[in-house]
């Protein structure tokens, strides 16, 4: 029996906003932000998980109204392209598991809806990028177009979210998280990651079974 793999899905909590995010690069692409300075992480993949733009200003994060008895997230999916907001906590915990050679982190200045600060929060842009993915599974389809400013096919893998999918083990090997090539705002973990993030009551994710490694 092979390594189950989840995917990270939001939950309730106390949502930031990134609000001096740069606006879109290319709608085309799925791209919320310029490329960042790493090697493009594969063909098709058009910039994704190639980390922040060295010009990029220092991200604002700044968190909705609290409703009653919900908690500033730890951990917040933000984008279609893997981008993460973390609290200094959760940072540190996944870290201590995988994070820091699975993102890039941008120290975040973070205030709270009535302009206080925040505690410390990090954006994380999840650069660790594996074809992992059995693409031959039936419920797997694949979609492909030019795109004319990169000269170059954009290519998706699109799937259900309780689609038992498969895994290659070579590929996913000893990594706890990782991204999917060519599906970008698809965040993976295995049971460590989930167990870590559930054992200290991080608030802001729940996972959804994907599959399993083969």
């Amino acid at each position: 029996m092979g390594k189950k793999i989840y995917s990270f899905v939001s939950d309730d909590c106390t949502f930031a906003d990134w609000i001096n995010q740069p606006p879109p690069f290319d709608a085309h692409w799925s791209l919320d932000i310029a490329p960042g300075p790493l090697a493009d992480p594969g063909d098709c993949s058009g910039g994704v998980g190639s980390g922040f733009a060295p010009d990029m200003p220092k991200p604002e994060l700044r968190f909705e109204r609290p409703r009653v008895g919900l908690h500033l997230c730890d951990i917040q999916t933000h984008n279609t392209r893997g981008i993460v907001v973390m609290s200094d906590r959760a940072k540190g915990i996944l870290e201590a598991i995988d994070a820091s050679s699975a993102f890039e982190f941008r120290e975040a200045i973070a205030t709270l809806h009535d302009g206080s600060p925040a505690p410390k929060y990090w954006l994380a842009d999840l650069t660790r990028r594996i074809a992992a993915l059995d693409e031959t599974h039936p419920a797997i389809k694949i979609e492909e177009k030019w795109v004319p400013r990169f000269e170059q096919t954009q290519r998706r893998l699109l799937f259900g979210i309780d689609t038992d999918l498969l895994f290659k083990s070579d590929l996913v090997g000893d990594h706890h998280i990782f991204g999917l090539l060519y599906s970008p705002s698809t965040i993976c973990c295995d049971d460590i990651v989930v167990n870590a993030i559930y054992r200290h009551r991080l608030v802001g994710q729940k996972f959804w079974p994907m599959g399993e490694t083969v």
